[in-house]
């Protein structure tokens, strides 16, 4: 099965990113793929946990290579497999959406904690 975590690709306290982290290592530890747009913030807090549990993911990109992925989105390498889409942020999003079975939306609406 694969699980998209999908949210808010900025820079995260670090409580959200513990939690963001764990929710990767759970996908994992319970033999599913992480799946994500390929950004930073919540998703690759996910990633982070997921590599660290052993298991695999894969990052949707909105960037036709890996050179735009980086100098274009500024979007980190670290995943077990990138798809470069080349269809831009609002278009790779439907990929995304395509990819998994099951999606995990990690928002900031918890900024109390």
């Amino acid at each position: 099965m694969k699980i998209g975590v999908i949210g808010a690709g900025k820079d995260l306290p670090e409580l959200k990113y513990e939690l963001a982290n764990e929710v990767g290592k759970e996908i994992v530890r319970n033999k599913c793929v992480l799946v994500t747009g390929g950004c930073f913030g919540y998703p690759n807090a996910a990633v982070k946990g997921a590599l660290e549990e052993g298991g695999k993911t894969i990052a949707i990109s909105p960037a036709k290579d890996e050179k735009e992925h980086v100098g274009k989105y500024g979007f980190p390498l670290e995943q077990s497999e990138i798809i470069y889409t080349g269809l831009g942020i609002p278009g790779r999003n439907k990929e995304v959406v395509i990819v998994f079975n099951v999606c995990c939306v990690l928002l900031s609406i918890c900024d109390d904690i």
